[in-house]
């Protein structure tokens, strides 16, 4: 019981924590990304489009994961028996974290081609319409795969021994069977595959041979993808062994496990959603840095900012030189 207590404890200091300190961080860091991306230097390239894809993607799955947090703190227990937060909610979630790890991979992929094939790349027109239609397609894919997460209703579920009734969001077995496998399958495991596949093959032409990138400005493309593409695997991880972990028990409903196990799940599935949060919110910014062109665009829109805000202040408030009559 200690342990159940104490599980809870953790999981709730876990879920107001992050909402009130990291999500807004997040939110605010990938809003400064659209803005940032949205210039016309960036977008005459590929660049443009799927960084102001990715970072508004990434505030879609911020804010409903906060909005799930929020329906599963103590303070906000009442809106669990809402059926948003019983299905609405889980669609959107897993909407939005399938759709980061697919537009991560397309991103990787056209890098990997730009650098390693550039004449390739080059002679292909309108890749910006290209670029729309790969995410018109992505999200028709994942909507059609996510659609189990609509069928679940909230159940009211009696424990005899503790005397208590539980609101359980649930579906029937099919629905959970088709549910996991479907959106795990298309959203977590393919992009997760595809990706390291690509940044293997990026790694291997790198150690072949330096000689197939053409300038420095193609090897700072490729050396900062691979760094932050290691980051977004790892931090995929925890979510990915906790999804594991879910289609286990839809597959083996009556499978034996720990009470102390089960009571910390909860803190298992929260602690794994904000580490993929804490990916999605920052996994741009570490490219962007890592990348010495964006270093410098960064650098010059933080300068300009100060001069600006200098500036201002000059106008405002004049020279404090004092006068005697």
């Amino acid at each position: 019981m200690d342990f159940r207590n104490s599980s809870l404890k953790i999981d709730q200091a876990v879920l107001i924590c992050t909402n009130f300190v990291f999500f807004p961080l997040g939110l605010l860091v990938n809003l400064f990304q659209v803005f940032f991306f949205a210039r016309k230097r960036y977008m005459k390239t590929t660049m443009g489009p799927y960084f102001i894809a990715i970072s508004l993607n990434n505030i879609v799955a911020l804010s409903m994961t906060a909005m799930r947090f929020i329906g599963l703190s103590d303070f906000h227990q009442i809106f669990t028996k809402i059926s948003l937060w019983c299905n609405i909610i889980p669609f959107l979630t897993r909407l939005a974290f399938q759709a980061c790890s697919w537009l991560n991979f397309f991103y990787t992929f056209d890098r990997a081609i730009f650098v390693l094939y550039p004449a390739i790349y080059n002679k292909c027109n309108h890749k910006n319409l290209l670029v729309c239609l790969i995410f018109l397609l992505t999200y028709i894919i994942l909507v059609l795969s996510n659609l189990p997460n609509l069928f679940y209703e909230i159940k009211e579920i009696e424990f005899v021994l503790q005397n208590e009734t539980m609101s359980v969001c649930s579906g029937s077995v099919v629905v959970n069977l088709v549910r996991e496998m479907l959106s795990q399958a298309v959203g977590i495991y393919v992009p997760f595959l595809l990706m390291l596949a690509v940044n293997l093959c990026l790694v291997w032409k790198v150690m072949e041979s330096r000689r197939k990138f053409k300038s420095v400005k193609e090897l700072n493309f490729a050396c900062p993808l691979l760094v932050s593409n290691l980051f977004f695997l790892l931090f995929q991880l925890p979510f990915s062994v906790y999804m594991i972990y879910s289609i286990i028990l839809t597959l083996n409903p009556e499978l034996h496990i720990s009470e102390n196990f089960n009571s910390f799940m909860p803190t298992l599935d929260t602690v794994s959603r904000v580490i993929a949060c804490i990916n999605y919110s920052f996994y741009l910014g570490v490219q962007s840095l890592l990348n010495k062109t964006s270093q410098k665009d960064i650098k010059k829109l933080i300068n300009s900012g100060f001069i600006k805000c200098f500036g201002n202040s000059q106008r405002i408030f004049p020279s404090s030189r004092t006068t005697t009559n």
